[in-house]
C-alpha cells in the first residue's frame, strides 16, 4: 500500500492530494510520542467495519465541499436507528423533518449490536460518533 504524508495547511486542517480509484480501501496512519496508530476517515462515507478501512467511492456529483461548523453552533439530535425501521436506511426518509426542527447534527446509536444480546448502553454507547447533516441527503 501506497503511503503519502499529509501536511498542515495555513487553515488549520491537514491535506493530501492521492490517486484513488472507486472501491480503493485507505486508512490514516496518525504517530505522535513515538506511537502509531490506524484510524478510519471520519468523514469517509463507507467503510469496512468500524474498526477497517474507509472505502473511497466516487460521486456522480463531484466533489462535495465540506466546512464543519463549531460545536457551539451544533443542534444536536440522539438517533436511535431501531425506532426508524432498525437501520440507517430507515433514517434516510425522516432527516428533511429533522432539518426542518433546526437539527444539524446526528449522533447515532449502534446498529450493529443494537439486536443483539449482547446490547447494553454502554456498548451503543462506545459506538456513536456526532455526524453532520448534509444538506443534499434526503432531498
Amino acid at each position: 500500500m501506497a503511503e503519502h504524508r499529509m501536511t498542515s495547511g495555513d487553515d488549520g486542517w491537514w491535506h493530501v492530494t492521492a490517486e484513488a480509484a472507486d472501491g480503493d480501501e485507505y486508512v490514516f496512519n496518525v504517530a505522535a510520542g513515538g506511537e502509531q496508530w490506524e484510524r478510519i476517515d471520519p468523514r469517509g462515507v463507507e467503510v469496512t467495519s468500524s474498526v477497517g478501512r474507509s472505502i473511497v467511492r466516487s460521486s456522480e456529483q463531484g466533489e462535495m465541499p465540506f466546512t464543519a461548523r463549531p460545536v457551539c453552533e451544533w443542534v444536536v439530535y440522539e438517533l436511535h436507528p431501531g425506532t426508524f425501521g432498525g437501520d440507517l436506511d430507515g433514517v434516510v426518509g425522516h432527516l428533511d423533518h429533522l432539518v426542518e426542527l433546526g437539527v444539524n447534527a446526528v449522533v447515532t446509536g449502534s446498529t450493529v449490536f443494537a439486536s443483539t444480546p449482547l446490547s447494553t448502553s454502554a456498548t451503543r454507547a462506545a459506538t456513536a460518533a456526532p455526524m453532520g447533516i448534509s444538506p443534499t441527503v434526503g432531498r
